[in-house]
This record gives C-alpha cells, structure tokens and sequence, in this order.
C-alpha cells in the first residue's frame, strides 16, 4: 500500500517481529521486512519486541531482538518480563541491570499466556525500578485483568501503563482509568470507535493517546487514517501520532 499523504509523523508503539500464531500463514516478519513495510506506509520507527520471547521464551526471544535491531536507530527496544526473572532480589538486579545495559525502552508482561497475576506481586521489583526512571511498562488488553491493572496504577503511579489492543467494547472499563490516572495510556491500534477519538480528546486531552498498529497482525493505514481525519486539532493529532510515545520514551 502507498504512502498516506499526512502532515503528521507516526511513530508505532505497538509492533512485533517474528511468527505470529495463526497455523496456517507463513510469517517470518523479520527486522528488514519491518523496515520496507514501515517505508511504505510512511511511519518514522517503532517500538518493537520479538514474537518469540512471548510464544516461546522470554530470555531467548529478547536476546534476538537485540541481534535483529542492532543499529536499527528508528527502532527502540521492548523486553518481555518474567516473574522468575524477579525473584530472588538477585534475579531482579540480573534483569534490570540488563534493561540498562542494552538501554531496552519498555517492558511488556503477557500474565494470562505466561500464567502469572501481578497482584501476588511476583513483579514489584522490577516495578519499583521501572516506576523509578519511569519506564513504561505495556499489556495488551486479554492478558492483563482489571484487578491487575488497579493494582499497578495504584503502587506505581510514576510508570507509564500503556494499555494495548483494546477494542471499543471496552470503552466503560478504560473511562475510569483515564479519569483517575494519570499514568494511564491507551494504545488505539485496536480502538476503532466512531467519533472515539474525538470523544477521548474532549474529556481526557490528547496526551495519553497513542498511535499503534498491531503488525504484522494488522496493517498501520487504517489507525493512520483514522487519526488524519478525526475532529481533532493539528497538536492534537500530532502528540497521538508520536509526540506522546516520544516523550514517554524520553525524548530519545
């Protein structure tokens, strides 16, 4: 698909490489497929981690997205986090030292497939690091409960939750979230709403507002679109398109 004529720069906050799980598709997404198809539909970069540290294994998965993406600027790094990864006190200085060492941007957790709750606190330690240099820490909407979610915006306030692949069924669960916290964020790569968009901007502002994808699963244009053309103003649009996942990475 060509270009989409924007004045806007898209910056993906929800991107994988790698197989994903349908049986019947051939899918070695990799780094430089990624890079063409990001090209193509004119985003400036992503934030990306490997399908194999969700499907398979975390430490092995992580470590291939380092080898892919090494010297790929237009791409930061997400690494999946495992509780055992975080017990003993050891293990926890392990992996944040990690985080640090290979300067990873955000952290994902998949508790209903890695089949772990976040409220037995089989993660705080690494939360206590991530909330301290406010890091973001992303769940997609099916594998996180709301009791998890309470849970983390409650003790953590200073980490950016990005909530991901939220459909706009779920828009009377993610209402309060938004109304009573602020390091609450919703990635719209699955919030197709008519008017949605707009709605959120009017009661919330646009700063907790991303833009996503869901690649290779889904394609950009149409999230793309879908913010070119809401009522919304230039800035507006502008911080959901990248300026809100930029500065929430740190400006890097």
């Amino acid at each position: 698909m060509s270009n989409i004529k924007s004045d806007l720069t898209f910056f993906d906050c929800n991107v994988f490489i790698g197989r994903h799980q349908n049986p019947y598709i051939d899918s070695p997404f990799n780094i430089s497929i990624l890079e063409d198809t990001m090209i193509a539909s004119g985003l400036s970069g992503g934030l990306i981690y490997h399908s194999a540290s969700f499907l398979y294994d975390a430490s092995y998965g992580n470590k291939i997205l380092l080898d892919e993406a090494k010297g790929k600027t237009e791409f930061k790094l997400v690494w999946i986090a495992l509780p055992e990864y975080c017990t003993p006190e050891t293990n926890a200085e392990n992996f944040i030292s990690q985080l640090k060492k290979n300067k990873i941007s955000a952290v994902k957790i998949f508790p209903r497939y890695h089949n772990f709750n976040v409220v037995t606190g089989s993660l705080d330690l690494l939360f206590n690091f991530l909330s301290e240099e406010k890091i973001p820490l992303l769940a997609d909407q099916e594998e996180i409960s709301w009791e998890e979610i309470v849970y983390i915006l409650n003790r953590y306030n200073e980490m950016p939750f990005l909530l991901q692949n939220t459909g706009y069924r779920m828009e009377r669960y993610i209402i309060p979230f938004f109304d009573k916290y602020k390091n609450f964020y919703l990635d719209i790569s699955r919030y197709q709403a008519h008017g949605g968009i707009e709605y959120l901007c009017g009661q919330f502002g646009s700063d907790r507002i991303l833009f996503g994808s869901g690649m290779p699963v889904f394609s950009a244009e149409p999230i793309m679109m879908m913010i070119n053309y809401a009522d919304i103003s230039l800035k507006e649009k502008q911080n959901i398109s990248s300026n809100n996942i930029i500065r929430l990475l740190g400006n890097e």
